[in-house]
C-alpha cells in the first residue's frame, strides 16, 4: 500500500489504475483513414472515441495493444445516413460541445499529471549539524 501526501493525488492515481491490463488503443476508419479522437479508456478497459464518417458505408477498426505484449483487434461496419433535419442539427451541435469538453478535460489532465511529476522532482534536503 502506498500513502498518498496529498488527498487531491488520489484522483489522478485512480487514473493510472488499469485492470484490464491495457497499453494501448487505436481507433480508425479505414473508409476515411481518420483516427479516432478524445479516445478515453477507463480502468475497466472500456472506452470511447469519436471517430468522422462518411455517407455510407464505413469500415472501423478498434485496435488493442496489451502490457503482456499480446493484440487484438474487431473490425466494424457502420452505415451513416446524414440529414438535414433540425434535430440532426441540433445533435452535431451537442457532439461538438462534448468533443470540445472532452479536449479540455484531456487537457486538464494532462496539466496535472505535469504538475505531479514536477511535485516528485523537489529534493527534501536535511542539513545535520557536527558536533565541533
Amino acid at each position: 500500500m502506498e500513502k498518498l501526501d496529498q488527498p487531491g493525488d488520489l484522483i489522478t492515481r485512480l487514473r493510472q489504475v488499469d485492470l484490464a491490463g491495457l497499453k494501448k488503443l487505436r481507433v480508425r476508419n479505414l473508409t476515411t483513414g481518420a483516427e479516432g479522437s478524445a479516445l478515453r479508456i477507463f480502468p475497466n478497459g472500456s472506452f470511447d472515441a469519436f471517430v468522422r464518417l462518411e455517407p455510407g458505408e464505413n469500415h472501423l477498426v478498434v485496435e488493442a495493444h496489451l502490457q503482456d505484449g499480446a493484440q487484438a483487434a474487431v473490425e466494424r461496419r457502420v452505415v451513416y445516413q446524414p440529414t438535414d433535419s433540425a434535430f440532426e442539427q441540433e445533435r452535431l451541435q451537442k457532439q461538438l460541445l462534448e468533443l470540445e469538453a472532452r479536449t479540455a478535460e484531456i487537457r486538464l489532465w494532462a496539466e496535472m499529471e505535469q504538475q505531479r511529476r514536477a511535485q516528485r522532482k523537489v529534493v527534501e534536503v536535511e542539513a545535520v549539524r557536527r558536533a565541533p
